[in-house]
């Protein structure tokens, strides 16, 4: 089964391939207000990266943004997800750039991919997928040609790529149909028959993918395998939320249980597929591995190993929801990290080495920083004592997220959680400061700065007393990819910013933001604040597509409620 759907992947690979060389397609990135295009357009950029996409569909436009849900996780291309992450089937939504053509039968194969480009194995294939035209969901109730196999990479093999495709089927159910033919299968020795047959019947519609690699973390409860990779078939589970039941409609194995973490009511899930990935960056190398998503954090609700089904329980005093999800590095940063002392004189150990959600989120940052050469290009060191969590409306920033400029138009709202059991929030103030760059140095631009901030304890929630600087939406040049790195000081006793600071802060403006520039290691001693406590980041490209009045979600997707 599996060489036979490996088979039908490299004629998928040689169909596209005809298919974009016979007949002129419109690029997705030049179709204008459609969010449908918008979103295909980001995947098709963080294809950039992919060995195996580049190689086999190197022309490919997708007629529509995949989005592949994982509990409260949208996948946004390129992230990088913990297999504890991905055990259980995700469910699919598919948004269509033409929305006349949704009534059809569709068919999804999601395979494995290594770092060579090579096909590993297929890890799932499900046909008769319909469109639900009120949810955009896609839904079967046929069995799977092949039930979907948890990612399980080994350690001695890298990050793998795992790639989902949808395809429109002419004739329902042919790909499952022609799969279950094993004995005319075993007897078809020219490969090219499989091929001619897919390139008569099928088409790829959209596609998305993520990269994993091995951590050591247990997948569902079952310690991961360090000797070997082995297939876990994911259990069936049926989440609930408030006694709900939640995405139990895909088929007889989509329904997966929704991990739980502290999220605002009106921004519930994150919408990974709001990346906007360039594949002409130059970090591809380094910002492939340290790409991770961070959903909001689960430190302020207590035991992380409540189910959805107590949920109810689990509301906090502002009307948020609790949810909790363990979010572990792929590669945790063991250089630069330790810190020896902080402002309260207490010493602690490498947040890397902590088992909590917001230490766990704050060492996966300081991975991205490194991998994106934050740390220490513009930081000579970053050792965090939590996670920030920066969230522009449904969008929580992971690292290294690719943002158009009117998607971050708006203030965020920020949050930040102690990954340390020692170190409170309650009794001090922050400092927070939103520096930009384009050329990776200490000397930046500043878009945004407040002094003052009280944290609560138990939320995370910031309070502002005064604002130095107020936000300022970014504004990357046509020519340019700004990195834009949000860090938390914790002020000294007593502190107030420098005479020459203020006058500064006080003079910038959205004219001029890019050209006012301070030196990010003189300032932090200037003001005896030391490395930030806390940090996150994202990029931003000009796209001449930006809708200048702001982003609005106007599709009928939206993520799944948690």
């Amino acid at each position: 089964m599996r060489a036979c759907m490996l088979t039908v992947i490299l004629g998928l690979s040689a169909l596209q391939s005809v298919i974009s060389g016979e007949s002129e397609v419109t690029d997705v990135c030049d179709i204008d207000d459609n969010d449908a295009a918008a979103d295909a357009c980001a995947m098709k950029k963080s294809f950039g990266g992919s060995p195996f996409f580049n190689k086999n569909f190197p022309n490919f436009s997708p007629a529509g943004a995949l989005y592949v849900q994982y509990g409260n996780v949208v996948v946004g291309g390129a992230q990088q997800l913990s297999p504890s992450r991905v055990y259980a089937q995700p469910s699919l939504t598919l948004s269509l750039i033409d929305t006349q053509s949704g009534d059809q039968k569709y068919t999804t194969v999601c395979i494995d991919t290594l770092e060579t480009g090579e096909v590993s194995r297929t890890l799932w294939a499900q046909t008769g997928l319909i469109l639900d035209p009120n949810t955009s969901n896609l839904v079967s109730t046929a069995q799977p040609v092949l039930p979907y196999t948890s990612p399980d990479p080994s350690p001695s093999s890298g990050t793998h790529e795992y790639i989902f495709f949808v395809l429109r089927e002419e004739r329902a159910g042919l790909l499952g149909n022609t799969l279950n033919l094993n004995g005319l299968l075993s007897k078809i020795a020219d490969i090219s028959l499989v091929i001619k047959s897919l390139q008569q019947n099928s088409e790829v519609v959209a596609v998305s993918y993520f990269k994993s690699r091995y951590d050591g973390i247990a997948i569902n409860g079952k310690q991961a395998n360090a000797q070997q990779t082995s297939s876990r078939v994911a259990e069936k589970i049926t989440p609930s939320i408030s006694g709900k039941i939640v995405n139990a409609n895909l088929n007889a194995g989509s329904a997966q249980l929704i991990p739980t973490r502290l999220v605002n009511t009106t921004h519930a899930s994150q919408i990974g597929a709001a990346n906007e990935s360039d594949s002409n960056s130059d970090e591809t190398a380094e910002d492939s591995i340290s790409e991770s998503d961070v959903d909001l954090n689960s430190k302020f609700s207590g035991d992380s190993t409540k189910t959805a089904s107590t949920q109810g329980q689990n509301v906090a005093s502002n009307g948020s929801i609790i949810i909790f999800p363990t979010v572990k590095p792929v590669q945790p940063l063991k250089n630069g990290t330790s810190r020896e002392k902080v402002a309260d004189n207490k010493s602690y150990e490498d947040l890397c080495e902590l088992e909590n959600d917001a230490a766990s989120d704050g060492c996966a940052m300081a991975s991205a920083f490194a991998g994106s050469s934050i740390f220490p290009k513009i930081l000579p060191s970053f050792t965090p004592l939590g996670a920030l969590y920066v969230q522009y409306d449904n969008v929580i920033l992971g690292g290294a997220q690719q943002m158009a400029p009117n998607r971050v138009r708006n203030q965020p709202n920020v949050k930040f959680s102690t990954g340390v059991a020692e170190y409170k929030t309650s009794g001090k103030s922050y400092f927070m400061i939103l520096a930009n760059t384009a050329e990776m140095t200490r000397s930046v631009g500043i878009s945004w700065a407040q002094e003052g901030i009280t944290i609560n304890e138990n939320t995370g929630e910031f309070s502002y007393h005064s604002s130095l600087c107020k936000y300022i939406s970014p504004q990357p040049s046509a020519a340019e990819t700004r990195s834009y790195v949000f860090l938390l000081f914790e002020q000294p006793q007593g502190y107030s910013t420098p005479a020459k600071y203020m006058s500064l802060f006080n003079s910038i403006n959205s004219s001029n933001e890019n050209s006012i520039k301070i030196d990010l290691d003189s300032f932090a001693s200037d003001n005896g604040f030391g490395t930030p406590i806390g940090g996150s980041f994202f990029k931003s490209s000009k796209q001449s597509q930006d809708n200048t009045s702001g982003y609005k979600f106007r599709r009928s997707f939206k993520p799944n409620a948690v």
